[in-house]
């Protein structure tokens, strides 16, 4: 049990753990956690070999409770393993009517970066549970935590909350607990009062727009966090220009997209949307009893962009009995291949004649943008059917819209288009054998607060210098 031996007034305390006395680490990078837990009102904090001085400068502050001082210390302890802000002063926040402005004026400790990560680095324990902390019986108060200390948490810009652009309102909550959210309006509205303040984009949906005349009124953005694996929408090479990191999500989104793969080449198949308008419509008066449409079970799919979203797509088609080809830049290994029983197609062409349904999982590049084009759609036997669940503008729709009204192809079934949404007048929202839904290969609940949850740990990775999960860069 760890206790505080006090001496007189104005003399040294020291943490004593039994007979010896312990080393103390104080976290100041936000990856270690709080090990001085309790001190003094106005005491400094002072390291000394291998141990931490609390130098009692005042002896008015009220007392505390063990179990306010108890909630204090779990409450540091959690903001350190979420890796919250650098603090730069540790400002003890005065409780039972002294104000937190007077206690900004108390001494506060601020230690050299490179004594307190030499300390770090000699760190055997993470962190101490506060359970096995004995608590100050002495007049203390319970630290807070440094971003609250500071008076605000790290701002991050946002299109909006709700609907159109907006984040999901369920999902405020949680960011709030660790950001300052300001929405673009506000920004807007007040320019001044927020563009040194903002430290983060939080982009959702691609929202909000990040240009050149926004990137130069943030002078101080360090991250852009985007939601989803493609970042297409962002110019990496200006962002990067600004000295601003970029991150994605894509290890999150697999799972919904390929189940979403799956839905609509089932739908295709089965010709689902035109049985569905049959089954609603005012007009019907009984069924088709020769109805007819496609099964899946021994057809051949072929998988363009055999990347994690095309890997768990092939682990679903497989499922279902069909036969697997995939083109890739690369050549997936051998043991990826056994356990999805896919064929590798050195040349795309090779793909597209034999496929009964062509998927596209790939990324759109300046290399894919119009992959799919009049030649590849001729290539397609004339009772293929085209998925596309990667970006609009891999496809070019006018060679699409002309391919299914000639009977090139027999259907399609898009996901994405461009732009997005048609034009309420398109050809491709009047076909019977086109399926298209509104970009929603990510759009479940659990996926979303998975890439919620990714995006805020990037952005508090960044602000704290850490190692960045998902960095994107212009290459």
């Amino acid at each position: 049990m760890m206790e505080f031996v006090e001496s007189q007034k104005g003399k040294p305390i020291l943490l004593k753990d039994g007979y010896r006395y312990r080393k103390v680490r104080i976290n100041v990078d936000g990856s270690a956690s709080w090990l001085c837990l309790v001190t003094f009102c106005g005491g400094r904090l002072r390291l000394q070999g291998e141990t931490v001085l609390i130098v009692s400068e005042h002896n008015h502050a009220p007392d505390v409770s063990k179990n306010e001082a108890l909630r204090s210390v779990v409450e540091m302890r959690r903001r350190a393993e979420l890796g919250m802000e650098k603090p730069r002063q540790i400002i003890q926040e005065c409780t039972n009517g002294i104000s937190l402005e007077a206690a900004v004026h108390l001494p506060a400790y601020v230690a050299s970066q490179r004594a307190i990560e030499r300390r770090r680095r000699r760190a055997r324990h993470p962190y101490v549970d506060p359970r096995s902390v004995g608590i100050c019986t002495s007049p203390c108060l319970p630290i807070a935590s440094p971003v609250e200390a500071m008076g605000e948490l790290p701002v991050v810009l946002i299109q909006g909350i709700g609907d159109p652009d907006g984040i999901a309102e369920e999902h405020v909550p949680f960011l709030k607990k660790n950001f300052s959210l300001v929405t673009m309006k506000e920004l807007t509205e007040n320019r001044q009062h927020f563009r040194e303040k903002i430290r983060a984009v939080y982009v959702w949906e691609t929202k909000p727009v990040i240009d050149r005349e926004l990137l130069q009124n943030l002078p101080n953005l360090k991250v852009i966090a985007s939601a989803g694996a493609g970042v297409d929408h962002l110019a990496l090479d200006l962002i990067s220009s600004f000295g601003v990191k970029v991150t994605n999500t894509p290890l999150e989104v697999s799972n919904a997209t390929a189940d979403l793969a799956m839905t609509l080449l089932l739908a295709s198949a089965r010709n689902l949307q035109e049985a569905i308008q049959i089954a609603v419509s005012s007009d019907t008066q009984q069924f088709f009893s020769n109805w007819m449409a496609d099964e899946v079970t021994g057809a051949t799919l072929g998988i363009i962009g055999m990347g994690r979203v095309g890997l768990k797509v092939a682990q679903r088609a497989k499922a279902f009995e069909m036969k697997i080809l995939y083109h890739n830049r690369n050549q997936r290994k051998e043991e990826d291949e056994r356990a999805v029983g896919a064929t590798y197609c050195a040349k795309m062409e090779d793909l597209l004649q034999q496929s009964d349904f062509v998927m596209l999982v790939v990324n759109l590049t300046p290399e894919t943008c119009k992959l799919i084009g009049e030649r590849e759609l001729q290539l397609m036997k004339p009772t293929a059917t085209l998925i596309n669940i990667s970006r609009g503008g891999v496809v070019d729709q006018d060679a699409l819209v002309e391919a299914l009204q000639n009977g090139v192809i027999k259907a399609a079934a898009l996901d994405v288009t461009y732009p997005e949404p048609l034009p309420r007048a398109h050809p491709l929202l009047r076909m019977k054998n086109v399926i298209v839904t509104p970009h929603i290969g990510t759009a479940t609940h659990n996926t979303c607060r998975l890439m919620m949850q990714n995006m805020t740990k990037s952005i508090l990775a960044v602000l704290n210098g850490h190692r960045i999960p998902n960095e994107v860069t212009s290459n």
